[in-house]
């Protein structure tokens, strides 16, 4: 499998977990010049702003150590354009948290992870 078709795969994974968790999908794969936010979610007065990666191993390493400060601020600028476009979801609070997905041996493991 494609590094392409990987992520898309954990994209797919990571929305059922989140509407299997009561999550409601408001936008996939948002994008605009400062950058892409793959899922954006709605639960609990509060809109998720989520990354999604995905691995087959840890040979390049953890998925959370795939977000640094860069990334950090592309996410929060493109969740600002967001909530900008989308005025009646400003009053609520927001979260901003990577979803780790490692496939191994036919196991899917899952994690949410605030960014902090």
């Amino acid at each position: 499998m494609n590094k392409k078709k990987l992520g898309a795969a954990g994209e797919d994974f990571a929305e059922n977990y989140l509407a299997l968790n009561k999550f409601r999908i408001l936008k996939k794969n948002f994008r605009t010049r400062f950058g892409e936010i793959d899922i954006i979610a709605f639960k609990d007065n509060t809109v998720f702003f989520f990354e999604v990666k995905t691995r087959k191993s840890n040979i390049y390493g953890f998925a959370e150590e795939a977000i640094n400060r860069l990334k950090k601020n592309k996410i929060i600028n493109t969740a600002l354009r967001y909530i900008n476009e989308n005025k009646t979801l400003g009053g609520f609070n927001m979260n901003f948290s990577l979803i780790a997905i490692q496939i191994e041996a036919g196991e899917i493991n899952i994690k949410i992870i605030p960014m902090n």
